[in-house]
């Protein structure tokens, strides 16, 4: 009988392989297995259909916090430490996947952090640590609905969990510079660059000298209230304080967070 229910299980795994590859044409594979797994394609038909919705939403939808919301919430969010089931992360539990992958934010103060780029005038972005690429796949989506033109360069030190990446290159305005560091692109003035690579205090500073100082729009730290990397001789949080103490003449601060002085927090340096 067992037998019989995993053969049939095979046989549906294998009609939703085809589909996908024919529909998007991508070659889906497990990059820790080799092998198509279900969860591998619901997740990627998920968030194709999230980010289908989102280059084709209406100028209403565009700046609608509860359409965002409801982008974020379809995409899944990650199994991350010391949310689940605990006092930090409370109602969007039911929104957590659990096979681990999705998107490593808070839906509430993501969404809102969204929001607010669709009203800056960006042509091209850069994130430095993009780890499953999802955040970006999303931030991406948003940016090029509002400038189609729009360029969104993805940083990290390895692709290991990068999910999916040239299925949405076909449809997102994305490029992948991995294995690099922020190094890679030092003094390069772009629109808006993204912070969430290496944590310690010394990793976000580079990141700030190399890239966010030259943000000419805006540039955003996520964990600024992430005090589990307190002990990377102050972490995000204390690199995030001393930067808008060193460059409050040129950059307003602005904070996204639903725990606020507790958990994760994107912080936003806006270019006076």
């Amino acid at each position: 009988m067992r037998k019989q229910a995993l053969n049939i299980c095979k046989s549906i795994i294998k009609w939703f392989r085809k589909p996908i590859v024919k529909l998007l044409g991508f070659n889906l594979v497990n990059k820790h297995t080799g092998v198509y797994t279900a969860q591998d394609i619901a997740i990627a038909q998920n968030f194709s259909k999230v980010i289908k919705n989102i280059l084709t939403c209406s100028e209403t939808e565009l700046h609608s916090y509860d359409f965002i919301l409801r982008q974020v919430t379809d995409c899944k969010i990650a199994n991350m430490p010391g949310g689940p089931g605990g006092e930090n992360f409370g109602k969007w539990e039911k929104y957590i996947n659990p096979s681990g992958i999705g998107l490593i934010q808070s839906p509430g103060e993501f969404a809102e952090f969204a929001l607010y780029l669709t009203d800056l005038k960006i042509q091209n972005a850069v994130e430095i640590g993009v780890c499953y690429g999802l955040t970006g796949y999303f931030l991406c989506a948003l940016l090029q609905r509002v400038n189609p033109s729009v360029k969104y360069y993805m940083v990290d030190i390895s692709e290991s969990n990068l999910f999916c990446f040239d299925l949405f290159a076909n449809i997102l305005n994305i490029k992948k510079y991995i294995p690099a560091t922020s190094e890679f692109f030092e003094g390069e003035k772009f629109d808006f660059v993204f912070i969430d690579g290496d944590h310690s205090y010394q990793g976000v500073t580079g990141d700030i000298l190399n890239l966010g100082q030259h943000a000419q729009v805006c540039v955003a730290f996520h964990d600024v209230y992430g005090h589990e990397y307190d002990g990377l001789s102050g972490g995000v949080c204390r690199a995030w304080q001393e930067f808008m103490a060193n460059y409050k003449e040129r950059f307003k601060a602005k904070v996204f967070s639903e725990y606020p002085d507790k958990w994760l927090g994107i912080g936003v340096g806006e270019k006076i």
